[in-house]
C-alpha cells in the first residue's frame, strides 16, 4: 500500500511539477542565447533609432525577469514546499505569482507580435491589412487575463475554454502574420531594383526561418493544454514557459540578421563578376 502511495506521488509530481522544472531549464538555456543576441545588436547597431533601442531594452529586461521568475518559481516548488507535494501542486492556483504565469507569458509574447505587426504595415502600408491580425492577437491577449482569473478561481472549464481561445489565437495569428509578411516581401520583388532582388529573397527565408519554432511550441502548446486538461498534469507549462523566449530570439534574429544580409547582398556582385 506504501509503495503504491509512493508511486502515485512520484506520477503526480513527474505530472505537475516535472514540466515546471524542464519549461524553466530550457528558458534559462534560451535566456543564454538571447543575452548574445542583446549584446550583438548593441555592438553591431549602434546607429539605429533610439525607439528601436529602447524596444530591444525593455524586451531584455522582461526576458530577464521572465527568467528569474522561472527560476523563483521552481526553487519554491522543490525546496521551500520540499515534502509537501500537494501544497507545491496547489501554488498552481492559490499564488499569483504561479496563476499568473500564463498572463507573464503572453505580456512577451504580444510585445513581440506587435513589433512583427509593425513590420508587416512598414512592408505593406495597408492597415486594412495589419488590423485584423492584430485583432486576433489582442482576442488571445484578453482570453488569457479572462483565463487567469478562471485560473485562481480553480474553474476548469473556464481555464480550459480560455486557455483554448488564447493558444488557437496565438498560433492562427502567427500563422497568417508568417504568410502575409513573406506575401508582401515577394510582390515587392517586382517593383525593387534587380540587385536588391536577392535581399528580398533572403528576408523571405528569414521570415519563415523566425517564425517556426515559435509556432510549433505555441501549436503543441494548445495541443498538450487541451488533452486532458487538468486532469493528468501540466505537460503544456514547459511549452508554454518557452513559448516567450522563442518570440524574443525571433525578433532579435530578425534584427541581427540585416548585417549579414547587407554583407550578402554587398559581395553578392563579385561572385557573380
Amino acid at each position: 500500500m506504501a509503495g503504491r502511495f509512493e508511486g502515485e506521488d512520484l506520477r503526480m509530481a513527474m505530472a505537475w511539477l516535472g514540466p515546471w522544472l524542464v519549461g524553466a531549464c530550457v528558458e534559462l538555456l534560451l535566456q543564454g542565447i538571447l543575452f548574445c543576441q542583446f549584446v550583438s545588436y548593441y555592438s553591431y547597431y549602434r546607429d539605429d533609432k533610439l525607439a528601436l533601442r529602447l524596444i530591444v531594452g525593455v524586451l531584455c529586461l522582461l526576458t530577464t525577469l521572465k527568467s528569474i521568475h522561472a527560476f523563483a518559481t521552481v526553487w519554491i516548488q522543490c525546496i521551500v514546499y520540499f515534502g509537501d507535494l500537494k501544497g507545491a501542486i496547489l501554488l498552481n492556483y492559490t499564488t499569483w505569482w504561479q496563476s499568473g504565469t500564463p498572463l507573464m507569458v503572453a505580456i512577451i509574447g504580444i510585445y513581440v507580435q506587435s513589433y512583427f505587426c509593425f513590420r508587416l504595415w512598414v512592408i505593406s502600408k495597408r492597415r486594412y491589412v495589419v488590423l485584423p491580425i492584430a485583432t486576433i492577437f489582442v482576442f488571445g491577449f484578453l482570453s488569457i487575463i479572462v483565463g487567469t482569473y478562471f485560473i485562481t478561481t480553480e474553474n476548469e472549464t473556464g481555464i480550459t475554454t480560455c486557455f483554448a481561445a488564447h493558444l488557437s489565437s496565438v498560433f492562427a495569428g502567427d500563422v497568417t502574420l508568417t504568410l502575409t509578411t513573406a506575401y508582401f516581401l515577394l510582390k515587392s520583388q517586382k517593383i525593387v531594383l534587380p540587385q536588391t532582388v536577392g535581399v528580398i529573397s533572403a528576408l523571405v527565408r528569414l521570415t519563415f526561418q523566425t517564425a517556426a519554432p515559435a509556432t510549433i511550441c505555441a501549436m503543441f502548446n494548445l495541443i498538450f493544454s487541451q488533452v486532458n486538461p487538468g486532469g493528468s498534469g501540466l505537460t503544456s507549462t514547459a511549452f508554454n514557459l518557452t513559448l516567450p523566449k522563442l518570440y524574443a530570439i525571433s525578433m532579435m534574429w530578425t534584427l541581427n540578421a540585416r548585417r549579414t544580409i547587407r554583407q550578402d547582398d554587398d559581395v553578392r556582385p563579385e561572385h557573380d563578376a
